[in-house]
């Protein structure tokens, strides 16, 4: 048997590993679960609410699924206050102070503590804070609370600000919030497809991913040159052996579908197989299998490489096989005509069959531009376009929980994606984030930046981008701002006035005022009319004195300062009108332009190059007066009549007449070639015009044709928003011509963007603004003026507020709508009140209150249908902070985001790491189940890897590990490609941390508890190895872990026992390091120079000095796994001091089975075992196999803690000591004391 000198075999390790066994698949369940529980109780909570209203959560809870992420992060500090509940101390505090022992009793965050009755929890509190012991203990929970979300109980009830805590969203503060949050955790997220975007091997996916290098790629075109012999694409050949020669064609619909029937073939796997072989990659040697998967993905890459030979290298901006998907020429193009050019280019510069363009393309765009790819999407939308960049940002969003699933998503999809408002800081960076590129590529469209000045200077072109954007975007949120501003009114400047002159008064707008008889004491008894001090003041009749109190003081006598200090209201509000009125008319020219330059670039064309005639509508208004028996019409009747909220705009372009529907009210413009066709057929055109009209208001004209109109009249009379009524009854208006302009219809801007910013329709706009307003100066004066009660008893008014009313008509379904409790009715109104900003009348005109409020509310929704992302620059400056960054890609997140390039900080980087996280964990797409299979693998490691010698950087990845060769890990958690030569193991692989970290000071407690026990546990290995009654039973373990049991053995190992207690006597938790960082699997580990040190030091010094480290994280979690046996936690003391004066080694360990029971712990002794026997492997998975001499064990840690453990069980319980020998002698003779390859496992630390 060979045994090599152990220094130049073995690595010495100053530590003991841990593994985590924890089931994150039961974890994704549980979460969900818990979710579905929480979704019920906040939807109970909101039944019937209105979305402005508060929430209160207060009391309300539901019950924490075991094994969910707050669970396990909850359940140590549940432990801890339970024993600290158990300790005397602490029962006697309840008893001296009347707390009933079996008190509900939680331990918050700041501090407080509940228990029953709520009066004494204060003075509890100060009894614990002054007992030693306990302070200690409450500390902690009170640090625990804090990261589960705010409190610690011995319960499963979590209530819902806690969970919300805990989940780290943000509690909502009305039921709006609470909807948008509801829907966050209700939206079914598309998972990736099993291929990904195709791109897998060619591009990184993510930040752990490991593509072809340029030698790899260039071999695969080589190899597919020799297949394919020059004369067809791949793709081509592929398709002619799969689907034959007369294949079904392509459509975007069923490329998917059709790739994968290229792929999946089993004749074409033997393709798949030469390029393994040909490349040297895992699956070329025998019995190295390899799944379907992975030949599919290898044939498509192929097929991609051979499309485009350059797939893999730098390629500029927004190119794919070198054509440019956001040059200024494509602005405002839609979807298909981008894929059509993009085609005939694959055909041109690529020499791609025709037939198999189609899915050419969509391979390509799949990994370089999903937004394309994207089902169901409307022919409304075009590139450039703020509906652009807001369905962009919801690609991406869908991109960043899954990679390629927004392949599989409709338009409808990504917009409730999008509409989701995020639900905490991190996601809001995260979403911001994301509107970057969408809007860089705006300004590329637009011509705002270059792409050579993106490339030069990133963050100064995405400044630019964002400033350019951002100002656009004001426009809309500053007219609805205007918009939203009630205009001045009479009664408002009356009450200022009066507030001003008499403060002390407190019956202003009590109408509690009486008119005095006119030349006589007393009051007119007559039609007593009662006003207020503000209504008579509006009419100027306050400073009359003819109006006073019936009883009491009268108001001269008690306000002296009133009559002197009166100021004319009119005058005042006259002055304040004016100056609201002119950003008003403003607000409302800004809005009628933006809305006529979001037309599509040809209609742009038609109503600027074209004579552009006007048309209004309207029902007919005739009747019969004898003694004419003809009907006839009064032009005063026929305006009156005319709709205010849509005005007809026919242009005359290039020998065609084109019609549009232009409703202010709503904001939209939309082309009715029907129209068209009735206005040139009845010739409307020749009518006379009212602009030209100069006849008397009440003369007479024949009746005009009542004709069936395709639209819906009640859209001009009554601003209803368009539905299902397409035509209806009415009469058609000249209105007048607006004169062609003299423009070429290349002259004309091709962009929404640039044809506001360059005026060409403010011509157009005034001519419509002048000539047919939704509302005029005086309408709105007179509205804003208002009329009291006396002044319509004095003037008989009645008529002109039965005219004004009919203004208001139109919005009193919106009003009634907007403020049910109804959220059928409440959504109807906001699409009735609003699209794309509407200019709602109803933000000017002081109706009622309601009405005021109704209107902000459906501005706001207005305008956030146009402003995707409102990016400040001070945002970039918080988050993009040139400081730390790395040139990494933001996987999924963005198309060129890079970390270097826009300099994100470490801030920025922290929040969109975890708000990926966050993300992600929705759908279980953080922890893909293949990858969980794949952490709970002994092959798979993480580590870091440099691709070629010359390389500056390496980089850190998975790998899984075959026959001591390493290779990249897939999706599925299979290996692929080339051997990782240059591999180097670090730590074990783990999927992110789905459950809260604990603080530091729980594992601090947690050592403290361990100390004394194991302390103690020493102790009792030296009685039983010096009493020598107890010799034959200790000889047996002895022999069993340390090789065997002379005198010699025991003598030496009890002087390492002796060594080690000196050392526990001297040790304390202040020459403990408490790490928590994540970059080890190792639970502790102590330091040989700094022990020396220690040992060294004065008592003084001995007591500061720090030579043992204990990763927290690690040691907190195996703590918890082990049902928080505190045992365990002495063991691994033990095996650490035994790394001390013993100056052991670790060569072997027992290992953690997959097996945990609650009452004691489990351990796989077999490796101790084969060390003591000379069976232990110096190179684990060489062959022919190397082992370990014997004596390896009595310079390994763990071999002595493990037996100390054991000897520690034989004083306390004999029975189940000769139990755990029992088993070690059966595995040893089973094996006929040769290597033992199964699990031995023994029971220590009964509870």
């Amino acid at each position: 048997m060979n045994h090599p000198d152990i220094a130049a075999t073995s690595d010495v390790r100053f530590s003991k590993p841990y593994r985590i066994i924890n089931d994150p698949e039961k974890n994704i369940k549980s979460d969900e679960i818990e979710r579905q529980r929480m979704l019920t109780l906040l939807k109970k909570g909101i039944a019937g609410a209105n979305d402005d209203d508060p929430v209160y959560w207060d009391g309300e809870f539901i019950t924490a699924e075991k094994d969910s992420s707050f669970e396990q992060a909850h359940q140590p500090g549940a432990v801890l206050l339970q024993r600290m509940m158990d300790k005397p101390a602490f029962k006697r505090i309840l008893e001296e102070h009347g707390v009933n022992a079996n008190s509900e009793i939680y331990i918050f965050t700041d501090g407080d503590i509940f228990v029953s009755p709520p009066g004494r929890a204060g003075r509890v509190t100060t009894a614990i804070k002054l007992d030693t012991e306990l302070n200690d203990d409450f500390t902690t929970l009170t640090e625990i609370a804090a990261a589960v979300g705010g409190s610690v109980s011995v319960n499963n009830a979590v209530g819902i600000t806690q969970w919300m805590a805990f989940h780290e969203y943000e509690l909502p503060e009305d039921v709006k919030g609470i909807k948008n949050l509801i829907k966050h955790l209700e939206f079914e997220y598309s998972p990736s497809p099993p291929l990904d975007n195709y791109w897998g091997m060619i591009s990184a996916l993510d930040d752990q991913s490991v593509v072809l290098s340029p030698d790899e790629r260039n071999k695969i075109r080589v190899l597919t040159n020799q297949f394919t012999g020059r004369k067809k694409k791949l793709m081509t050949v592929l398709g002619e052996i799969a689907l034959g020669p007369q294949g079904p064609t392509a459509t975007l619909l069923n490329c998917r579908d059709l790739l994968h029937e290229l792929g999946t073939p089993p004749f074409l796997q033997s393709w798949s197989k030469a390029y393994i072989d040909a490349l040297g990659w895992y699956g070329s040697n025998a019995g190295e299998q390899i799944s379907d998967l992975y030949a599919e993905q290898l044939l498509m890459t192929a097929v991609i490489l051979d499309i485009y030979p350059a797939a893999g290298e730098d390629e500029p901006r927004n190119h794919v096989a070198g054509y440019n998907l956001y040059a200024p020429e494509n602005i405002e193009k839609s979807v298909p005509d981008i894929i059509f050019e993009f085609e005939r280019h694959l055909e041109e510069k690529h020499k791609v069959p025709a037939y198999t363009a189609t899915l050419a393309a969509y391979l390509l765009m799949a990994g370089k531009a999903p937004e394309f790819l994207v089902k169901e999407l409307p022919d409304s939308l075009l590139l450039g376009t703020p509906e652009w960049i807001t369905f962009c940002r919801g690609v991406a969003l869908a991109e960043a929980n899954a990679i390629g699933s927004a392949l599989s998503m409709t338009y409808s999809d990504v917009m409730q994606l999008e509409a989701i408002e995020p639900v905490n800081k991190d996601l809001e960076i995260l979403h911001h984030v994301l509107a970057v590129d969408p809007i860089i590529d705006w300004a590329l469209l637009n011509s705002i930046v270059t792409l050579d000045s993106v490339n030069s200077n990133y963050p100064a072109a995405v400044e630019s981008a964002i400033a350019a954007y951002q100002t656009f975007g004001d426009l809309y949120t500053q007219t609805a701002t205007t918009l939203a501003t009630p205009l001045p009114s009479r009664k408002a400047i009356s009450l200022e006035i009066l507030q001003h002159i008499v403060p002390g008064c407190d019956f202003l707008e009590e109408k509690i005022l009486y008119e005095k008889k006119r030349g006589y004491p007393g009051f007119n008894s007559f039609e007593p009319l009662a006003m207020s001090m503000v209504g008579l003041n509006m009419s100027n009749h306050l400073g009359t004195s003819n109006w006073d109190l019936k009883k009491g003081t009268s108001i001269y006598q008690s306000f002296p300062r009133l009559l002197p200090n009166l100021v004319s209201t009119e005058g005042v509000f006259k002055r304040r009108f004016d100056q609201a009125y002119a950003p008003l008319a403003k607000a409302m020219a800004t809005t009628v332009n933006l809305v006529l330059s979001a037309l599509p670039p040809i209609d742009r064309v038609r109503l600027l190059c074209g004579e552009v005639t006007l048309f209004t509508i309207r029902p007919s208004v005739a009747f019969i007066q004898p003694p004419d028996l003809f009907p006839q019409e009064k032009q005063k009747d026929k305006d009156a009549a005319t709709g205010r909220y849509g005005l007809v705009l026919c242009s005359n372009h290039e020998g065609r007449l084109y019609c549009y529907e232009l409703f202010t009210l709503q904001g939209e413009c939309r082309e009715n070639p029907e129209l068209a066709a009735l206005i040139q057929k009845e010739n409307s055109l020749q009518q006379p015009a009212r602009l030209d009209f100069t006849g008397h208001i009440n003369s007479l004209s024949k009746t005009a044709s009542l004709h069936t109109l395709p639209t819906n009249i009640e859209r001009y009379t009554h601003g209803v928003p368009h539905g299902v009524t397409l035509s209806s009854q009415g009469v058609i208006d000249k209105l007048g011509t607006f004169p062609a302009a003299e423009k070429k219809s290349s002259e004309i801007q091709q962009s929404h963007y640039k044809s506001f910013y360059s005026g060409q329709f403010n011509s157009l706009v005034d001519f419509i603004l002048k000539h047919r307003p939704v509302w005029t100066y005086e309408e709105l004066i007179e509205d804003s003026r208002g009329r009291t009660e006396l002044e319509l008893k004095l003037a008989r008014e009645e008529e002109y507020f039965d005219t004004f009313i009919n203004i208001i008509v139109p919005f009193k379904s919106c009003i009634e709508d907007l403020t049910s409790d109804d959220p059928d009715r409440n959504r109807g109104s906001v699409l009735s009140c609003t699209i794309e900003l509407a200019i709602n009348v109803l933000l000017v005109v002081g109706v009622v209150a309601k009405a005021v409020g109704a209107v902000g509310k459906a501005a706001s929704i207005g305008a956030k249908s146009r402003a995707l992302a409102k990016i400040g620059l001070g945002f970039l400056n918080s988050v993009f902070n040139p400081v730390d960054g790395t040139p990494e890609l933001l996987y999924g997140a963005g198309k060129y985001l890079k970390k270097g390039a826009l300099g994100i900080g470490k801030l920025g980087l922290h929040s969109l790491e975890n708000a990926t996280h966050q993300f992600r964990k929705l759908t279980g797409a953080a922890d893909s189940y293949d990858l969980i299979k794949a952490a709970q693998r002994l092959d798979v490691a993480q580590g870091t890897w440099r691709p070629l010698d010359s390389a500056v950087d390496s980089f850190v990845f998975a790998a899984v590990r075959r026959n001591d060769d390493w290779y990249a890990l897939n999706r599925l958690g299979q290996p692929w490609g080339r051997k990782l030569d240059d591999f180097k193991s670090t730590i074990k692989f783990h999927l992110p941390i789905r459950y809260k970290l604990m603080p530091e000071s729980y594992a601090r407690s947690v050592i403290k508890e361990g100390l004394p026990l194991a302390r103690k546990k020493v102790e009792s290995a030296i009685s039983i190895l010096s009493d020598t009654g107890s010799n034959d039973d200790a000889n047996l373990v002895l022999k069993l872990l340390l090789g065997d049991a002379s005198p010699q053995t025991r003598n030496q190992y009890l002087t390492y026992l002796n060594e080690v207690k000196a050392d526990f006597a001297k040790v304390s938790l202040s020459n403990l390091i408490f790490d928590g960082s994540k970059n080890t699997e190792a639970l502790a580990s102590l330091n040989a120079t700094w022990y020396k040190e220690w040992k060294a030091a004065s008592h003084t010094e001995a007591a500061r000095k720090k030579f043992i480290r204990i990763n927290i994280h690690n040691f907190n979690d195996n703590y918890r796994k082990e049902f928080f046996n505190s045992g365990t936690t002495a063991d691994g003391l033990v095996h650490e001091m035994f790394h001390g004066a013993p100056d052991t080694s670790d060569f072997n360990y027992a290992l953690d089975p997959d097996i945990y029971q609650k009452g004691y712990q489990q351990l796989d002794v077999g490796p101790l075992l084969n060390l003591a026997s000379g069976h232990a492997p110096a190179i684990p998975g060489k062959y022919p196999p190397v082992y370990l001499k014997s004596t390896t064990a009595l310079k390994n840690a763990d071999s002595f803690a493990i037996t100390t453990s054991l000897l520690s069980q034989l004083a306390t319980n004999r029975p189940v000591y000769l139990e755990n020998i029992k088993a070690m002698q059966a595995a040893l003779d089973r094996s006929r004391n040769g290597y033992i390859g199964v699990d031995v496992l023994v029971k220590l630390n009964t509870v």
